[in-house]
C-alpha cells in the first residue's frame, strides 16, 4: 500500500523506518570487518577443521589479534557462532564504559549532577548502544580507550606504579586492537 505524499501516516512510517527501527534491529555480521574477525576467531584461533572446511574464502589472519581474540573465548565458552553471546559480553562493556564515564566525570567536575548527566548520555548515545549488536571491534575499542585514559588520569593525580601499569596494559591492548592508537601515545 502506498501512502500520500506528505500524508502524517507516511511521515511516521519513514521516521520509523529511517530513525527508530535501525535502533533495536539486532544485526548478524552484516559487513566485511565482522566477517573476517568472525573467521579469524574461528578458523585461526579455534581452529574448527569443520568451520575451516565450510568456509575456505572467509579466512583472514591480517587482523589485529585481541578483538578475534575476545570472539575465540565468548565462542570457546558459548558456541561457536553464539552472535547472542556475543553481544550480551559487549553490552556489559557499554554498560562499564557509561560507569566509568560517570567515575571520571564526577572527578573532573565534582558536580554529583554532571555526572549523572553524563551517565545517561553516555547510555543513551547511539554509537555504544548500536556496535553492542554486530561483529565489530568498536565497542571493545571504547572501553579499551576509557580504560586507558582512566588510568593514565588515575597516574598523573596519585603517581602509583599500579595506575601506570594498569595504563600500560591498556594502552597495549588498544594499540592490538585498533593499531591507529599506536599515535595516540602521549
Amino acid at each position: 500500500a502506498s501512502c500520500l505524499v506528505g500524508s502524517e501516516m507516511c511521515i511516521r512510517d519513514r521516521i520509523s523506518r529511517q530513525f527508530i527501527q535501525p535502533l533495536f534491529i539486532v544485526e548478524k555480521t552484516e559487513f566485511a570487518d565482522g566477517l573476517y574477525y568472525n573467521s579469524y576467531a574461528i578458523g585461526e584461533i579455534l581452529s574448527d577443521k569443520d568451520w575451516i572446511e565450510k568456509h575456505p574464502e572467509e579466512l583472514d589472519d591480517l587482523r589485529a589479534p585481541i578483538y578475534p581474540f575476545f570472539l575465540a573465548l565468548v565462542y570457546f565458552f558459548f558456541g561457536i557462532e553464539n552472535f547472542k553471546a556475543v553481544y550480551f559480553f559487549q553490552t556489559l562493556l557499554s554498560l562499564l564504559i557509561s560507569y566509568l564515564i560517570f567515575i571520571l566525570s564526577r572527578q573532573f567536575f565534582s558536580n554529583k549532577k554532571m555526572a549523572y548527566v553524563s551517565l545517561i548520555w553516555s547510555l543513551i548515545y547511539i554509537p555504544y548502544v548500536r556496535y553492542t549488536s554486530m561483529i565489530g571491534r568498536e565497542t571493545l575499542i571504547f572501553f579499551l580507550f576509557i580504560i586507558a585514559f582512566y588510568f593514565g588520569y588515575k597516574f598523573l593525580t596519585n603517581r602509583k606504579v599500579k595506575h601506570s601499569l594498569l595504563f600500560l596494559i591498556s594502552l597495549i591492548l588498544l594499540v592490538h586492537t585498533d593499531p591507529r592508537y599506536l599515535l595516540f601515545i602521549p
